[in-house]
């Protein structure tokens, strides 16, 4: 099994397993991106964009 991202309107919507990307989209519908659930530096995030195959990462700021 892969794991994809679903993107709408370059904006990550939902994170699924699938066993391919056709599979994926045909179910979803949706355009679907592959991705490594170990990397969790440059992984996708719900919520946040997917431009020109990056995902965008949070910023976490310091509370004091």
């Amino acid at each position: 099994m892969k794991n994809f991202a679903i993107i709408e309107n370059n904006i990550v919507t939902n994170l699924i397993v699938a066993d391919s990307l056709e599979y994926a989209q045909e179910h979803t519908s949706k355009s679907c991106v592959e991705y490594d659930p170990l990397d969790t530096v440059t992984g996708p995030n719900i919520g946040l964009s997917y431009i020109d195959g990056i995902f965008e990462q949070p910023v976490y700021t310091e509370e004091s």
